[in-house]
């Protein structure tokens, strides 16, 4: 019979507190130079009583390709490593910068999108990744090609918190001149 977790009360195969404990988190990640020059990779402000710091250390350490430790609630890892291995907020488990409210005046390329409603018909439920954006088209990735959905006329739903849904119209400006002027 399956235990029941003494925080949340849900059966132990359904315990949602490690998830909760990551989104409430801010974590840091910054470098600092050691002894003889040497740089080091610092990731700070993880709670070591909600989430697996030894785990996290160790699947840094091998997507990063270096050497590391995991002490006093922080993960150290060998040389520059701040830009190869920053994971998504997805991956972390952690609170994406972006969200439903500061959704137009954010960067649209990397974010995970599905078209809710389209003038083409085919274009409908069409999902993928946002790898270019301009005045009046968005450049999606899907099934490895990618497609040119028109702004104009269009409904999106964006994979960030909330999933907010975006009428095309709102958001149909020079990505500079729409992040510009949501300011």
């Amino acid at each position: 019979m399956a235990g029941i977790c003494s925080v949340c009360g849900l059966p132990d195969e359904l315990c949602m507190c490690e998830e909760i404990a990551k989104e409430q988190q801010q974590i840091r990640i910054y470098n600092d130079t050691r002894r003889y020059g040497k740089t080091v990779t610092i990731v700070n402000g993880l709670d070591s009583s909600d989430i697996d710091i030894d785990e996290l250390a160790r699947t840094l350490k091998n997507r990063c390709a270096a050497g590391g430790t995991a002490k006093e609630g922080r993960i150290e890892l060998q040389g520059n490593t701040s830009g190869r291995c920053r994971p998504s907020s997805r991956e972390w488990g952690t609170r994406s910068r972006c969200s439903e409210v500061n959704l137009r005046k954010h960067e649209l390329i990397g974010l995970q999108v599905e078209i809710v409603r389209a003038t083409d018909p085919g274009l409908v439920g069409l999902g993928g990744r946002v790898v270019d954006e301009t005045r009046n088209m968005l450049v999606v990735v899907t099934g490895g090609k990618e497609k040119m959905i028109p702004k104009q006329g269009s409904r999106f739903r964006f994979d960030v918190p909330g999933e907010p849904e975006v009428e095309g119209d709102e958001i149909r400006f020079r990505p500079e001149d729409r992040i510009k002027k949501a300011r």
